[in-house]
């Protein structure tokens, strides 16, 4: 692979870790445990993840062209996306004594980062685009309106 090709696979990294930081901006205005970087890790990691299996794929078969061997894209997502569930899952909190739970939101956040930069990598940007300002949206305006309609000890976040 030569290096406009890594240049171009690099591009779509910086892409997914910018798009996962926009969702980290929010969670930080918000004064949450993952912020910024956390996502663009998470976006950027999952960008590089897919890609590189994508490498190998290519790289296996030129190396090795008369043997017989297997992928399954989907195998490699649904690994990624067990992994960045237990960071999500790390970030979630149960306060001792009450049924409040924390920053459950958060941890969808990076989980829906994950998924930002899953499709990046596969080439979906306006998708992840997407995907990215509709997580902002919902994390803002929802917030409004249960602070204006949820009683307070019932807000999970």
């Amino acid at each position: 692979m030569d290096y406009i090709q890594q240049l171009s696979i690099l591009g779509l990294v910086v892409i997914a870790g910018l798009l996962g930081g926009l969702i980290g901006v929010e969670r930080e205005f918000s004064h949450k445990s993952a912020g910024v970087r956390t996502h663009m890790f998470v976006a950027s990691s999952a960008a590089a993840l897919v890609l590189i299996a994508n490498y190998l794929i290519d790289y296996f078969a030129f190396a090795h062209p008369f043997a017989s061997f297997q992928t399954d894209p989907i195998r490699i997502i649904q690994a990624i996306v067990i992994g960045f569930s237990f960071i999500g899952a790390g970030v979630i909190f149960k306060d001792i004594g009450s049924a409040n739970i924390r920053n459950l939101t958060t941890a969808a956040s990076i989980f829906a980062t994950t998924a930002v930069g899953i499709a990046v990598a596969v080439g979906l940007i306006y998708f992840a685009i997407g995907i990215t300002l509709f997580v902002i949206i919902v994390n803002l305006l929802i917030m409004k309106v249960e602070k204006n309609l949820v009683p307070k000890e019932y807000t999970r976040e």
